[in-house]
């Protein structure tokens, strides 16, 4: 029973955090001569839910995901509400 109970209040943490999560800050970034305002996603969580869910993101804005190690990353678009662009940099 209580592994049961451990289960559940490890979901529901999981839930809270991954719905509540917001990036803590924030870089410019220029390319060129145009100037993005970009969130940092730098967190597992942060980067899974990057901006899902958002029905708006302002000029110029945008969402920097930062990897601790080179390698192959994917994405993925589940709950998009606006259209995005993706840059590799």
């Amino acid at each position: 029973m209580i592994f049961i109970v451990l289960i559940f209040a490890g979901a529901a943490l999981f839930v809270f955090l991954f719905f509540y999560a917001k990036p803590q800050s924030r870089v410019d970034v220029t390319i060129g001569s145009t100037t993005f305002h970009a969130e940092v996603a730098d967190t597992e969580l942060l980067r899974a839910k990057g901006l899902m869910g958002r029905t708006r993101l302002g000029d110029g804005g945008g969402m920097f995901f930062m990897f601790e190690n080179l390698g192959a990353y994917s994405f993925w678009m589940k709950g998009m509400k606006i259209p995005i662009d993706i840059v590799w940099i």
